[in-house]
């Protein structure tokens, strides 16, 4: 099972050593600052400890914006034990124990005692609801994150595009469950734009099958055809990435090194973050068109 937390257990168990210098009504405080109090949770007012992690458990650390919110609670945490009445050899102790934490978790401790998370590259979390094992898109998407931390833009470019592929992958896989792609309609060895073409035309993604029927009235037509030049672009984008994968990623040997920059790599993350969330959530809306064909 892939970890996608942003914020590590081995950060959090540092914090945890800080919680234990604090009383039960600081670490209180500096939670409920940022989060609201969980309804099935009963603070013991006389462990710190238990206080801490009540809160720490509540928090769903793979969402960056409850991830950064629970940094801002160790901010806190830590600027109050430093402003105690501690020894200062115990307190660097501490803090160098913290800082071992995040570098081996890649994340950064800057200024003030607040995390600095990476660089990150999200799909919409919702959409990960109705696939049955999403661990190969998230492992893409780690890789992605890591090829991005690390600068390396090639790298970038090559995930970006592996990510579209085990996504257009996941879909098939669900949708053949479903009896709506049939192997023979796919081939023995399909390539990307085959992979792509499929999954558009089984989700009722193509183009001409637009679909606008929240729209009414004289605006459906003009709707229509909005969504319509948008679903195309959203095809041309990914097809696109293959061939930018080909000649300016990872994958192909070069006979010159590439003066590829961040803003090369931010243009494949945001294609493969366009189709990807498309796709997936198109895959798990209730309400899709696709979905009248589900199980004839």
């Amino acid at each position: 099972m892939i970890n996608n937390e942003l914020v590590s257990r081995d950060i959090r168990i540092k914090i945890r050593a800080f919680a234990d210098h604090l009383v039960p009504s600081d670490i209180h405080d500096a939670w409920e600052a940022q989060f609201e109090w969980p309804e099935d949770f009963e603070a013991n007012s006389y462990q710190s400890r238990d206080q801490f992690d009540g809160w720490s458990n509540s928090v769903d650390w793979t969402i960056r914006e409850q991830a950064l919110r629970g940094l801002y609670v160790f901010q806190d945490l830590v600027e109050a034990v430093r402003i105690k009445e501690l020894d200062e050899a115990q307190f660097k102790a501490l803090l160098q124990g913290l800082e071992r934490a995040a570098a081996r978790s890649n994340v950064a401790l800057g200024q003030d005692f607040l995390f600095e998370l990476p660089a990150s590259v999200e799909l919409d979390p919702t959409s990960f609801r109705g696939i049955k094992d999403p661990d190969a898109i998230h492992r893409y998407l780690d890789r992605l994150r890591r090829s991005l931390r690390d600068d390396d833009s090639e790298l970038v470019i090559g995930a970006a595009k592996e990510l579209m592929e085990s996504t257009a992958w996941v879909a098939i896989d669900a949708l053949q469950s479903k009896g709506l792609i049939s192997q023979h309609e796919l081939g023995k060895t399909p390539n990307f734009p085959k992979l792509l073409g499929t999954v558009h035309g089984a989700l009722g993604l193509a183009p001409g099958e637009v679909n606008v029927d929240g729209i009414g009235g004289e605006h459906t037509k003009k709707a229509r055809e909005g969504v319509r030049k948008i679903l195309s672009g959203a095809m041309q984008v990914a097809n696109g990435m293959a061939e930018y994968r080909n000649n300016a990623g990872t994958g192909h040997g070069g006979i010159s090194a590439s003066n590829l920059g961040n803003r090369h790599a931010r243009l494949a993350i945001n294609a493969a973050v366009l189709w990807g969330d498309l796709i997936l959530a198109t895959l798990q809306d209730p309400h899709a068109p696709w979905r009248k064909g589900e199980n004839a």
